[in-house]
């Protein structure tokens, strides 16, 4: 998607803006599905546009100013996503060769040994290459590979904070603020994953406790959670209480549409309308009288 732009005309806006396949050779007939979020809709305009092109452009009139468009919103195109379209979890984690994991030299104690067990499980029975070292050794986060980050005093904890700055998440001081739910340093476990800073092809991962007994159940656990992107958990088995994927917010499909670009007549907060109901592809039968 090039050139996505937005106009005050006489009836309205006009939206404007290029779509681009990419693959080699002739183009694709393809219906592609848009949604444009509308100012005071509460639905999204949905439409499809016929391209035929591998380079084609595309303007569309809307009766109110819009906010934001999204191409392919429902991922009904057979297509290869990219990376940034799909939620960073556990998985992501999990399945990168070579994962490095910082241990923090500040918790050169108990607290550190115990993730060093942790790290070292992982290594017996889910991934050999895993390599250990202390956050102190490095100077900067290495890009060409996964990175676990250990402990509430790592010191490349900024760099996680930095990458969910905008995914409705506060670090604080022995906490930190997940949308409506706070984690506790001293009552909490705390797994956070979100793309690498410098390759979203790759994780960053963060793990976090003070108690050192829930470290085993924590080890054995985790890899049954791959579909997460955060997680909490409390007591010593430890027992999952809280748990969820992060939104999709810096697909490379989906763009803001600046005020200033569509007209200086007063500020609109963003909004995102409603996409509308689909059906089910198949019903269940009828239970028997």
């Amino acid at each position: 998607m090039e050139g996505t732009r937005a106009e005050a005309i006489q009836a309205g806006y006009r939206l404007t803006t290029t779509l681009v396949q990419t693959q080699a050779g002739p183009a694709y007939r393809l219906e592609v599905p848009i949604a444009i979020h509308l100012a005071g809709a509460d639905r999204a305009d949905q439409r499809k546009l016929s391209m035929t092109k591998k380079v084609q452009k595309f303007e569309i009139a809307v009766s109110a100013r819009p906010l934001r468009l999204d191409i392919d919103p429902e991922f009904d195109l057979f297509r290869r996503l990219d990376p940034q379209e799909i939620p960073p979890a556990l998985s992501l984690a999990f399945g990168s060769k070579r994962p490095l994991f910082l241990l923090p030299a500040k918790e050169k104690h108990k607290t550190a040994t115990g993730y060093r067990k942790l790290a070292e499980t992982w290594r017996q029975f889910q991934n050999p290459e895993i390599e250990i070292v202390w956050d102190d050794e490095i100077e900067m986060l290495p890009s060409d590979r996964t990175v676990w980050l250990l402990g509430w005093e790592n010191r490349f904890l900024k760099k996680m904070a930095e990458a969910l700055r905008n995914d409705d998440t506060v670090f604080g001081d022995g906490q930190v603020q997940v949308g409506h739910d706070a984690l506790h340093r001293k009552e909490q476990a705390v797994v956070m994953v979100t793309r690498h800073p410098d390759n979203p092809d790759l994780a960053l991962a963060w793990l976090a406790t003070d108690n050192l007994t829930a470290l085993p159940g924590l080890a054995r656990k985790l890899p049954h959670y791959g579909r997460y992107g955060f997680l909490g958990f409390k007591g010593d088995a430890p027992e999952n209480m809280l748990k969820g994927e992060w939104p999709i917010t810096q697909s490379p499909l989906s763009v803001p549409l600046p005020v200033d670009v569509v007209q200086s007549d007063g500020i609109v907060e963003p909004h995102i309308g409603k996409l509308a109901e689909r059906k089910a592809l198949a019903a269940l039968p009828s239970a028997s009288p």
